[in-house]
């Protein structure tokens, strides 16, 4: 059943009282109910009665066969709105426009219409009854679809349920700044799906975002959550503060990790070999797993565990170090062009209990063993000297000629053996002369007669000689 508008539809009816009419046919130039409406279709109708005040203005329905029209709904009459009590006589029965129903321009040229609802729209396209403009409230309009909502348009803004897409440039006039979900020029409550790059030239704040593309920014980029980056991210300041999974990650400014940092460039997890031609790789784990620094498909620097708490310095396959709770081994020559130091120089050493320290400038080897500065240092102080010290005083040097001085007093514990010559020792100052009054005698020599060989002593400068026998 439809509501149907025809021109020139016009019966005449003797029906008296509040039913539905009878028709008794069309008037001469007009067509019947039937050919012009329908049966069982709907229309706008007017009733007179000529010479009496009779009259009514409503919705009627058709009957089937078309010789009847009921009064399906009263829209104005001579009753004061209500079905007219038609008397005798000829009625006058035909298709009109009514006022109530009519759409038109006013004085101001603006065309004005009914509320409607949700489910019922009052403007409305073909036979799409349920999807159209309506009225929610002062000042407030809505679209339907299907009888749902889907704008909402009021004086704080557009409201949209469902998806937005758009085949050209959206743009957002308004400036306000977003420091939460629920603020900003944009607010949703949903995702934001993004198949192209995004430019950001403010702060872009992650919640839960997972970035498939290349993100370009001018500003920072907090990412507060767990981000999985499968598309490259770069970034001059970048801040993460929950685990990041990236494919590839460039920070070319300042980076901050307070979080695990997963790569799967090249395949899950860490056990994937580097991929032909790449030259650059960082693999990230929380210490149970390796990083990794890739130069080229053959050479890499790479940190990795082969136990618990040991750590493996690699090369090309190769294990050249490795450090545990013992220190550190090297596997190999190990070389160096500047200062290598474990722990601080001797000048700044504070609360060590053992330091050790390597320098270039005068080659000494350092062993630190207490925090007031005893040590051990064994070095070279530049002038082709070998020393060997204790807190920072020169004990024992060997000088390039090969001679041996020894600071302080020298104990030995078991057997001297020197050379043969001339000499057999030599003072830097002279002997203390221990003679007395005493006449010399020897009454104990080792053996009888004179000794078989006097033994010098130089005595700085002075030759002396011990006898021997």
């Amino acid at each position: 059943m439809a509501l149907v508008l025809a021109n020139r539809v016009r019966e005449t009816s003797t029906t008296t009282g509040t039913g539905t009419l009878t028709l008794a046919g069309a008037v001469v130039g007009y067509q019947t109910f039937s050919a012009g409406i329908g049966a069982s279709n709907t229309c706008y109708y007017a009733i007179s009665n000529p010479g009496v005040a009779e009259w009514e203005v409503g919705v009627g329905t058709v009957g089937s066969p078309a010789t009847t029209l009921a009064r399906t709904t009263i829209l104005a009459s001579s009753n004061a709105g209500s079905a007219v009590n038609f008397s005798a006589g000829t009625k006058d029965v035909f298709v009109t426009y009514p006022s109530s129903k009519s759409v038109y321009l006013d004085a101001s040229g603006n065309a004005g219409f009914p509320a409607g609802t949700v489910s019922a729209p009052s403007i409305y396209l073909s036979t799409d009854t349920g999807t159209g403009f309506y009225r929610i409230g002062a000042n407030n309009d809505g679209f339907a679809v299907s009888g749902a909502k889907v704008l909402d348009i009021a004086s704080t803004g557009l409201s949209i349920t469902g998806a937005l897409s758009s085949t050209g440039a959206l743009t957002v006039t308004d400036a306000t700044q977003s420091t939460s979900t629920s603020t900003g020029s944009i607010i949703t409550s949903g995702g934001v799906g993004i198949a192209k790059a995004l430019q950001v030239g403010g702060t872009l704040t992650y919640g839960g975002v997972t970035l498939s593309n290349s993100v370009t920014g001018t500003g920072s980029m907090v990412l507060s959550a767990s981000p999985t980056l499968t598309g490259t991210l770069t970034a001059a300041i970048a801040n993460f503060s929950g685990a990041v999974a990236t494919g590839a990650l460039s920070v070319t400014g300042t980076g901050s990790f307070t979080d695990t940092i997963t790569s799967t460039k090249n395949g899950a997890g860490f056990t994937q070999s580097v991929s032909s031609g790449q030259n650059a790789l960082v693999q990230l784990t929380d210490g149970t797993k390796v990083f990794r620094m890739w130069h080229t498909t053959t050479d890499a620097l790479q940190f990795g565990t082969t136990s618990a708490h040991s750590w493996d310095l690699t090369y090309n396959g190769n294990t050249i170090g490795t450090v545990n709770s013992g220190g550190f081994a090297v596997t190999g020559t190990g070389s160096t062009t500047g200062n290598m130091g474990v722990g601080a120089l001797r000048s700044s050493v504070t609360g060590f209990t053992k330091v050790l320290n390597v320098e270039s400038t005068d080659a000494a080897i350092q062993l630190y063993q207490t925090t007031t500065g005893t040590s051990w240092e064994i070095g070279n102080d530049n002038t082709g000297q070998f020393r060997i010290l204790n807190g920072g005083a020169n004990k024992l040097t060997i000088a390039a000629a090969g001679s041996v001085t020894v600071t302080g007093t020298l104990t030995v514990s078991s057997t001297i053996t020197t050379l043969g010559g001339a000499t057999f020792h030599t003072t830097s100052s002279a002997l203390t002369n221990g003679a007395g009054a005493g006449s010399g005698t020897l009454l104990n020599a080792p053996a009888a007669g004179n000794p078989t060989k006097w033994i010098g002593i130089n005595d700085n400068g002075t030759t002396r000689y011990i006898p021997a026998w």
